[in-house]
């Protein structure tokens, strides 16, 4: 064990005004101006020990693309000496930001923003790893209940309440940053809302930087189906006051968490990283790719015909996006065979933050949590990546968005239901692995 070194960052990447908003599909217009400004917050932590490094971001967005968390970690990687493997580039998931990853008829993307946005991130994990201090850790835990409720499976269906805190001090016991994990789409704000804003984790961790810490990090946990309570009678009218409400909420019981905590110096810090392949549908034909293209086309003819309402013609519109993909990538032979997904995984102590590059369902991450050695375990979605979401077998039973629909907007492919047990079982070997690593072979 080797003592602790920790460094914080916090950078504004609020995007100027008329660019589009991601999120929603209904929404068919820019932004309109800035609600509450948007920040990426970095976290980098060092076991003296053996020297080894790990950063956790959290940015105010809906996500970023492979390629954009390649180029952080990158040039992050050649300005500080950390790997690249140490690190998680994670997002909240607000459907209030910018669009920063291509999905289908979700909002054109602003470059020149997006690569800004990168360099600030970048920016501030080389900032953090210069204002390295010692440090204390500590985690617990709070729950935070009527927040949010299960869209796959309604009334029946689990949650997730735990909300998840780790305390960062410096060495005189002050809070210099707490990290959040909670698991609900930041989705309070529809598509009707054309402000700019962090949704209601931009609330929680004004919250908490208002009355502890001077930096506090927003992780969301397996929400993917999993949504604001204000959704289940009718969707997308949240309000600017229910999103301070749900904010609030979580921030204080975050603060009265940490309140009761108390840290150790003495650290280990290690890491995993692997890509899964997830097993995914057959192409079809390039007749039948052909068909489909036909078909959705002749749908979409026909709203625009009888005058349907925008939203439905810009539905129509994704599909035929999606349809003339699919027929591209089957006539050039190369239909993907597998979804290869990156999952990252840092242990801090008894500590496990695990990365996954989309919308995790809440059962998986319930197992994940209950079967780790860890003691304090918090799934990360929108980490490293976004790429589509990752549902239950049994929700394939049921079909629905997430498994039938939402696959048309990220890419060509639809998972098999058996990716669950292979992505559960892939990341729980993974925690064994590091946990062995840092406390059994030292």
């Amino acid at each position: 064990m080797g003592n602790l070194k920790a460094g914080v960052s916090k950078v504004d990447i609020t995007p100027p005004l008329g660019v589009d908003l991601s999120g929603y599909v209904l929404r068919d217009k820019p932004s309109e101006g800035v609600h509450d400004n948007l920040y990426a917050r970095a976290l980098v932590l060092e076991d003296r020990g053996v020297g080894e490094k790990a950063v956790l971001v959290s940015a105010d967005l809906l996500g970023l693309s492979g390629k954009s968390v390649e180029r952080i970690r990158r040039e992050a990687s050649e300005k500080t000496g950390i790997k690249p493997q140490n690190m998680i580039i994670a997002c909240t998931h607000t459907h209030s930001g910018p669009a920063t990853v291509n999905l289908r008829m979700l909002g054109e993307i602003n470059r020149r923003y997006l690569e800004a946005a990168e360099q600030k991130i970048i920016d501030s994990i080389v900032q953090a790893s210069k204002d390295m201090e010692d440090a204390k850790i500590s985690a617990g835990r709070g729950f935070v209940k009527g927040v949010g409720y299960n869209r796959d499976k309604r009334a029946e269906g689990p949650l997730d309440e735990e909300l998840g805190v780790i305390r960062i001090d410096n060495s005189e016991g002050e809070a210099q940053c707490l990290v959040l994990n909670y698991a609900c789409h930041p989705v309070i704000l529809g598509p009707r809302n054309l402000l700019v804003s962090a949704d209601y984790p931009g609330v929680a961790t004004r919250t908490v930087e208002e009355r502890l810490a001077k930096c506090c990090i927003f992780t969301t946990g397996a929400a993917g189906d999993i949504d604001p309570l204000i959704n289940w009678k009718t969707w997308g009218k949240g309000t600017f006051k229910d999103v301070e409400e749900v904010g609030r909420m979580i921030g204080d019981e975050a603060v009265r968490v940490a309140e009761g905590l108390r840290g150790v110096s003495e650290v280990r810090i290690g890491s995993l990283q692997k890509v899964l392949e997830l097993p995914v549908e057959p192409p079809p034909t390039i007749e039948e790719a052909r068909r489909e293209v036909e078909s959705a086309k002749e749908k979409l003819k026909a709203l625009k015909l009888e005058g349907s309402e925008p939203g439905r013609i810009r539905i129509a519109e994704a599909i035929v996006q999606w349809a003339e993909d699919v027929l591209r990538h089957v006539e050039e032979g190369r239909f993907p065979r597998v979804n290869p997904v990156e999952i990252t995984l840092i242990g801090i102590n008894e500590i496990l933050l695990v990365a996954v590059p989309g919308e995790l369902f809440v059962e998986i991450g319930l197992k994940i949590k209950s079967r780790s050695p860890f003691r304090h375990t918090y799934v990360i979605s929108y980490g490293n990546g976004l790429v589509g979401y990752f549902p239950t077998a049994e929700s394939f039973k049921r079909g629905g968005y997430a498994p039938k629909e939402a696959p048309k907007y990220f890419g060509v492919t639809f998972l098999k239901p058996e990716a669950e047990h292979i992505l559960e079982e892939g990341i729980l070997t993974l925690t064994k692995e590091l946990y062995d690593e840092l406390w059994k072979r030292r």
